[in-house]
Protein backbone atom coordinates (compact mmCIF):
# COMPACT_ATOMS: atom_id res chain seq x y z
CA UNK A 1 0.00 0.00 0.00
CA UNK A 2 1.38 3.82 -0.59
CA UNK A 3 1.99 5.42 2.16
CA UNK A 4 -0.75 8.29 2.08
CA UNK A 5 0.37 10.38 5.25
CA UNK A 6 3.70 11.28 6.77
CA UNK A 7 3.84 11.83 10.12
CA UNK A 8 7.12 14.46 10.76
CA UNK A 9 8.63 14.79 14.13
CA UNK A 10 11.79 16.57 14.50
CA UNK A 11 14.54 15.91 16.77
CA UNK A 12 17.16 17.51 18.70
CA UNK A 13 19.19 15.44 21.26
CA UNK A 14 15.79 13.71 22.75
CA UNK A 15 17.51 10.21 23.67
CA UNK A 16 15.82 10.03 26.94
CA UNK A 17 12.20 10.53 25.18
CA UNK A 18 12.12 9.07 21.70
CA UNK A 19 11.50 5.58 22.20
CA UNK A 20 8.62 5.97 24.14
CA UNK A 21 7.25 8.89 22.13
CA UNK A 22 8.19 7.05 18.48
CA UNK A 23 6.68 3.76 19.86
CA UNK A 24 3.55 5.41 21.23
CA UNK A 25 2.98 6.65 17.67
CA UNK A 26 4.28 3.53 15.77
CA UNK A 27 2.49 1.09 17.31
CA UNK A 28 -1.50 2.46 16.25
CA UNK A 29 -0.48 3.12 12.37
CA UNK A 30 -0.80 0.89 9.97
CA UNK A 31 0.36 0.82 6.47
CA UNK A 32 -0.88 4.28 5.08
CA UNK A 33 1.64 6.15 7.45
CA UNK A 34 5.00 6.44 7.59
CA UNK A 35 6.64 7.58 10.55
CA UNK A 36 9.29 10.28 9.27
CA UNK A 37 12.14 11.35 11.59
CA UNK A 38 14.44 14.53 10.92
CA UNK A 39 17.60 14.58 13.36
CA UNK A 40 18.66 17.77 13.61
CA UNK A 41 22.16 17.44 14.25
CA UNK A 42 21.71 15.54 17.76
CA UNK A 43 25.07 14.92 19.95
CA UNK A 44 23.28 12.65 22.18
CA UNK A 45 22.00 9.18 20.88
CA UNK A 46 18.85 9.91 19.98
CA UNK A 47 19.85 9.18 15.89
CA UNK A 48 21.20 5.63 17.15
CA UNK A 49 18.15 4.65 19.32
CA UNK A 50 15.77 5.81 16.01
CA UNK A 51 18.40 3.32 13.81
CA UNK A 52 17.67 0.08 16.53
CA UNK A 53 13.40 0.93 16.03
CA UNK A 54 13.85 0.60 12.47
CA UNK A 55 15.17 -2.72 12.31
CA UNK A 56 11.78 -3.42 13.97
CA UNK A 57 9.29 -0.69 12.28
CA UNK A 58 9.48 -0.83 8.43
CA UNK A 59 7.59 2.43 8.56
CA UNK A 60 10.28 4.29 10.30
CA UNK A 61 12.89 6.29 8.16
CA UNK A 62 15.82 8.80 9.52
CA UNK A 63 17.19 12.30 7.81
CA UNK A 64 20.17 12.80 9.96
CA UNK A 65 21.36 16.47 9.33
CA UNK A 66 24.72 18.16 9.96
CA UNK A 67 24.78 20.31 12.68
CA UNK A 68 23.97 23.96 11.67
CA UNK A 69 23.66 27.20 13.65
CA UNK A 70 22.24 29.07 11.55
CA UNK A 71 19.02 26.22 10.57
CA UNK A 72 15.97 26.63 13.61
CA UNK A 73 12.62 24.48 13.73
CA UNK A 74 11.12 26.10 10.71
CA UNK A 75 13.80 25.00 8.38
CA UNK A 76 13.87 21.11 10.13
CA UNK A 77 10.16 20.62 9.53
CA UNK A 78 10.68 22.44 6.28
CA UNK A 79 12.80 19.08 5.34
CA UNK A 80 10.60 17.05 6.66
CA UNK A 81 7.89 18.10 4.30
CA UNK A 82 9.88 18.09 1.25
CA UNK A 83 11.18 14.26 2.10
CA UNK A 84 7.66 13.15 2.88
CA UNK A 85 6.39 10.23 0.89
CA UNK A 86 2.52 10.90 1.53
CA UNK A 87 0.65 13.19 -0.24
CA UNK A 88 -0.38 14.67 3.34
CA UNK A 89 1.63 15.70 6.42
CA UNK A 90 0.92 15.42 10.15
CA UNK A 91 3.33 18.05 11.64
CA UNK A 92 3.15 18.93 15.67
CA UNK A 93 4.50 15.84 16.89
CA UNK A 94 6.89 16.23 19.32
CA UNK A 95 9.46 13.45 20.21
CA UNK A 96 9.27 14.01 24.49
CA UNK A 97 5.28 13.53 24.01
CA UNK A 98 3.50 10.23 23.88
CA UNK A 99 0.51 9.70 21.90
CA UNK A 100 -3.27 8.43 22.80
CA UNK A 101 -4.49 6.10 20.10
CA UNK A 102 -5.57 8.71 17.93
CA UNK A 103 -4.13 9.43 14.75
CA UNK A 104 -6.24 6.95 12.54
CA UNK A 105 -9.28 9.12 14.26
CA UNK A 106 -7.48 12.02 13.00
CA UNK A 107 -7.20 11.76 9.85
CA UNK A 108 -10.55 10.57 9.61
CA UNK A 109 -12.29 13.64 10.42
CA UNK A 110 -9.66 15.63 7.83
CA UNK A 111 -10.38 13.46 5.55
CA UNK A 112 -14.39 13.90 5.92
CA UNK A 113 -13.67 18.11 6.10
CA UNK A 114 -11.82 17.17 2.91
CA UNK A 115 -14.58 15.81 1.44
CA UNK A 116 -16.88 19.20 2.96
CA UNK A 117 -14.35 21.73 1.42
CA UNK A 118 -13.21 22.66 -1.88
CA UNK A 119 -9.65 24.50 -1.51
CA UNK A 120 -7.03 22.61 0.77
CA UNK A 121 -6.40 23.72 3.99
CA UNK A 122 -4.55 23.22 6.93
CA UNK A 123 -6.10 21.76 9.98
CA UNK A 124 -5.22 22.57 13.10
CA UNK A 125 -5.98 20.64 16.20
CA UNK A 126 -4.73 20.07 19.54
CA UNK A 127 -0.99 19.12 19.42
CA UNK A 128 -1.96 17.28 16.01
CA UNK A 129 -1.29 19.50 12.78
CA UNK A 130 -2.28 17.89 9.27
CA UNK A 131 -2.42 19.43 5.20
CA UNK A 132 -1.53 18.33 2.12
CA UNK A 133 2.63 17.78 1.28
CA UNK A 134 1.66 20.46 -1.76
CA UNK A 135 -0.26 22.87 0.32
CA UNK A 136 2.66 22.86 2.78
CA UNK A 137 5.20 23.52 0.27
CA UNK A 138 3.04 26.04 -1.62
CA UNK A 139 0.93 28.46 0.82
CA UNK A 140 4.06 27.94 3.48
CA UNK A 141 6.39 26.97 3.80
CA UNK A 142 7.45 27.36 7.48
CA UNK A 143 9.95 30.11 7.74
CA UNK A 144 13.23 29.55 9.53
CA UNK A 145 12.30 30.33 13.24
CA UNK A 146 13.38 29.57 16.54
CA UNK A 147 10.95 26.60 18.19
CA UNK A 148 7.36 28.16 19.08
CA UNK A 149 7.88 30.97 16.30
CA UNK A 150 7.62 28.73 13.42
CA UNK A 151 4.15 27.40 14.34
CA UNK A 152 2.47 31.06 15.46
CA UNK A 153 3.77 32.61 11.98
CA UNK A 154 2.56 30.07 9.81
CA UNK A 155 -1.01 29.82 11.85
CA UNK A 156 -0.86 33.86 11.35
CA UNK A 157 -0.18 33.89 7.64
CA UNK A 158 -2.99 31.04 6.98
CA UNK A 159 -5.94 32.41 9.22
CA UNK A 160 -5.15 35.79 7.00
CA UNK A 161 -5.98 33.74 4.30
CA UNK A 162 -9.19 31.86 5.58
CA UNK A 163 -7.21 28.73 4.94
CA UNK A 164 -7.16 26.98 8.61
CA UNK A 165 -9.49 25.22 10.17
CA UNK A 166 -8.83 25.71 14.14
CA UNK A 167 -9.74 22.43 15.85
CA UNK A 168 -10.32 22.31 19.63
CA UNK A 169 -10.43 18.82 22.01
CA UNK A 170 -9.22 17.52 24.47
CA UNK A 171 -5.23 16.79 24.33
CA UNK A 172 -4.07 13.34 23.25
CA UNK A 173 -0.58 14.12 24.22
CA UNK A 174 1.42 14.12 27.28
CA UNK A 175 4.72 15.43 27.99
CA UNK A 176 6.82 12.77 29.53
CA UNK A 177 10.03 15.58 29.91
CA UNK A 178 13.58 15.33 30.50
CA UNK A 179 15.43 14.50 33.48
CA UNK A 180 16.26 17.74 34.93
CA UNK A 181 17.33 19.93 38.62
CA UNK A 182 15.25 22.87 38.96
CA UNK A 183 18.38 24.73 37.53
CA UNK A 184 18.31 23.14 34.51
CA UNK A 185 14.29 23.18 34.22
CA UNK A 186 14.43 27.26 34.85
CA UNK A 187 17.08 27.19 31.93
CA UNK A 188 15.18 25.84 29.91
CA UNK A 189 12.22 27.58 30.41
CA UNK A 190 14.32 30.72 29.94
CA UNK A 191 16.08 29.76 26.90
CA UNK A 192 12.56 29.08 25.05
CA UNK A 193 11.28 31.52 26.18
CA UNK A 194 13.82 33.86 24.47
CA UNK A 195 13.66 31.48 21.04
CA UNK A 196 9.89 32.67 20.88
CA UNK A 197 10.08 36.41 21.38
CA UNK A 198 12.98 36.21 18.89
CA UNK A 199 10.89 34.37 16.31
CA UNK A 200 7.95 36.81 17.13
CA UNK A 201 10.17 39.34 16.58
CA UNK A 202 11.65 38.98 13.30
CA UNK A 203 7.93 38.63 11.76
CA UNK A 204 7.63 42.11 12.45
CA UNK A 205 5.71 42.18 16.46
CA UNK A 206 6.93 45.32 18.05
CA UNK A 207 8.68 45.47 21.06
CA UNK A 208 5.82 47.62 22.72
CA UNK A 209 3.33 45.57 21.67
CA UNK A 210 5.01 42.32 23.77
CA UNK A 211 5.27 44.66 26.77
CA UNK A 212 1.86 45.74 26.70
CA UNK A 213 0.58 42.37 26.07
CA UNK A 214 2.52 41.54 29.11
CA UNK A 215 1.13 44.17 31.23
CA UNK A 216 -2.71 43.57 30.05
CA UNK A 217 -1.96 39.79 31.45
CA UNK A 218 -0.59 41.14 34.62
CA UNK A 219 -4.04 43.06 35.16
CA UNK A 220 -5.67 40.29 34.46
CA UNK A 221 -4.34 38.11 36.70
CA UNK A 222 -2.92 35.89 33.90
CA UNK A 223 0.73 36.57 34.53
CA UNK A 224 2.81 36.95 38.07
CA UNK A 225 4.16 40.18 38.84
CA UNK A 226 7.58 38.72 38.27
CA UNK A 227 7.30 37.12 34.74
CA UNK A 228 5.66 40.44 34.11
CA UNK A 229 8.74 42.70 35.51
CA UNK A 230 11.02 39.93 33.48
CA UNK A 231 9.40 40.79 30.30
CA UNK A 232 11.07 43.99 29.60
CA UNK A 233 14.90 42.32 30.06
CA UNK A 234 13.88 39.41 28.23
CA UNK A 235 11.89 40.77 25.36
CA UNK A 236 14.99 44.00 24.94
CA UNK A 237 17.30 40.94 24.73
CA UNK A 238 15.39 39.11 22.31
CA UNK A 239 14.47 42.13 20.05
CA UNK A 240 18.25 42.85 19.71
CA UNK A 241 19.24 39.35 18.54
CA UNK A 242 16.10 39.16 16.11
CA UNK A 243 17.23 42.59 14.59
CA UNK A 244 20.28 40.17 13.47
CA UNK A 245 18.16 37.99 11.58
CA UNK A 246 16.29 37.82 8.56
CA UNK A 247 13.19 40.01 8.98
CA UNK A 248 9.71 39.05 7.55
CA UNK A 249 6.44 40.60 7.46
CA UNK A 250 2.80 39.69 9.42
CA UNK A 251 -0.49 40.11 8.30
CA UNK A 252 -1.99 43.39 9.09
CA UNK A 253 -4.38 41.86 11.70
CA UNK A 254 -1.59 39.65 13.36
CA UNK A 255 1.32 42.42 13.82
CA UNK A 256 -0.05 42.99 17.84
CA UNK A 257 0.92 40.11 20.40
CA UNK A 258 -2.32 38.61 21.67
CA UNK A 259 -4.47 39.19 18.36
CA UNK A 260 -3.59 35.69 17.52
CA UNK A 261 -5.50 34.36 20.41
CA UNK A 262 -8.36 36.75 19.65
CA UNK A 263 -8.67 35.24 16.22
CA UNK A 264 -8.28 31.17 16.88
CA UNK A 265 -11.04 32.41 19.65
CA UNK A 266 -13.48 33.32 17.28
CA UNK A 267 -12.65 30.87 14.84
CA UNK A 268 -12.44 27.72 17.10
CA UNK A 269 -15.14 24.63 16.52
CA UNK A 270 -14.84 21.48 18.42
CA UNK A 271 -16.39 18.05 16.98
CA UNK A 272 -20.24 19.73 17.18
CA UNK A 273 -19.05 22.78 15.42
CA UNK A 274 -17.30 21.05 12.54
CA UNK A 275 -20.70 19.14 12.18
CA UNK A 276 -22.72 22.44 11.69
CA UNK A 277 -20.04 24.36 9.75
CA UNK A 278 -18.81 21.69 7.45
CA UNK A 279 -21.57 19.26 7.12
CA UNK A 280 -19.98 16.22 8.58
CA UNK A 281 -22.06 13.73 10.35
CA UNK A 282 -20.49 12.63 13.37
CA UNK A 283 -22.54 9.37 13.50
CA UNK A 284 -20.48 8.30 10.07
CA UNK A 285 -17.21 8.73 11.17
CA UNK A 286 -15.15 5.02 12.18
CA UNK A 287 -14.26 6.20 15.59
CA UNK A 288 -13.46 4.03 18.63
CA UNK A 289 -14.57 4.99 21.72
CA UNK A 290 -11.15 6.94 23.21
CA UNK A 291 -11.14 8.56 19.77
CA UNK A 292 -14.49 9.83 20.45
CA UNK A 293 -13.83 10.74 23.97
CA UNK A 294 -10.84 13.04 23.06
CA UNK A 295 -12.11 14.65 19.58
CA UNK A 296 -15.79 14.93 21.42
CA UNK A 297 -14.58 16.80 24.36
CA UNK A 298 -12.26 20.38 25.12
Amino acid sequence: MMVKYTISVCNYNMSETIEHSLRSILNQINDEFEVLVVDDGSTDDSPEIVESLQAEYDRLRLIRLPPDPGRHLGETRNIGVRHAKGDHVILQIDADDVYEDVLKGFVEIYERLRDHREEAFLLRATNLTVAPKAFLEQRGPYRNLPVGAEDLDMWRRLLAEGSVVWFVHRDPAKEIGISENVYGRMRSGLVRGVQVRTGEFQTGLSLLSRIRWSHRQWRSGNRDLHEHLAELPLSAYSYLLASARPQYDLPDQFKRKGQIDSVAEEVSLNLAGLEAEFGINRSELNLTDLQDRVFGSV
